[in-house]
């Protein structure tokens, strides 16, 4: 069985060799070929071993995952880019979206769900199959201008699809009231993050990212999954800032003042 090339790129040695020795790689169709520390050095072995997929963390020194996956994009198009984080924020789904990332993991990594997203990718690897790996990108064909109105049409239906759903509202609501355990389990940061990098890259005119991911109607069954998956679980609350409570302290004695003066008037 021919087996797809992985590289691992992480700053903590630990985290390597972990992972490297927990995942059975050959049952999921891969090979691990080399592991780096930061992402100027993986640049540098992924020229010399010409990985299929480059699996990442973002915070690592003299180079961090997210510019490294841009020039990844850049110079090997075909490079299947999973990210592994402790950073559950937007900003970074977002970037992440813009650069084509086909997974974003929150740390700590779990074994069954890295492999079976490693199965999922062997699956779309095998489909393509790999005349299409290790080519640097042409320049953007004329018959994909020729439709870039359209696409932009199509990706901005879908925006205002995803934005008016109440499931997607909903999502939106209870997102900073959910644990982190709860974010990762519902994967409700990886569509809301889908969503928001759709609208990004609309207002930013991103043609690759609106033909890849602007089909209308392609993200209404994860959003409604997701919402699903959402309803009954315990929410913690919302942090309210001290200044902000202490504004809301001072708006209730003034109404508390004005309702008193009502009844002595009345």
């Amino acid at each position: 069985m021919n087996l797809y090339k992985i590289m691992l790129v992480d700053d903590e040695e630990e985290v390597r060799k972990s992972i490297i020795n927990k995942i059975d790689w050959a049952d999921a169709g891969f090979e691990v070929i080399g592991d780096a520390e930061n992402g100027k050095d993986a640049l540098e072995k992924i020229e010399q071993n010409e990985p299929d997929v480059v699996l990442t963390d973002i915070k690592m020194p003299y180079m961090d995952g997210l510019t490294m996956a841009e020039t990844i994009r850049q110079l090997y198009p075909s490079v299947k880019i999973v990210i592994f984080s402790g950073f559950d924020e937007f900003e970074y789904e977002k970037k992440a979206i813009k650069l084509n990332v086909i997974e974003y993991i929150l740390k700590p990594v779990n074994v069954e769900e890295l492999t079976a997203i490693l199965k999922k990718i062997k699956k779309n690897l095998d489909v393509k199959g790999a005349d299409e790996r290790w080519t640097i990108p042409p320049e953007v064909p004329k018959s994909f201008m020729a439709c870039a109105d359209e696409i932009r049409a199509q990706a901005q239906c879908a925006v205002q699809e995803y934005l008016a759903m109440e499931e997607y509202r909903y999502m939106q609501a209870v997102l900073p009231k959910l644990t982190p355990k709860q974010k990762k389990g519902t994967r409700v940061l990886e569509i809301s993050g889908k969503v928001m990098g759709l609208a990004d890259a609309l207002a930013e005119d991103n043609l690759v990212v609106l033909r890849e991911y602007g089909s209308q109607g392609m993200l209404t069954g994860l959003i409604v999954e997701t919402a699903k998956k959402l309803q009954g679980l315990p929410l913690k609350p919302e942090t309210v800032p001290e200044k902000k409570q202490e504004d809301q302290q001072e708006d209730w004695q003034v109404e508390g003042q004005m309702s008193i003066y009502d009844l002595a008037v009345t």
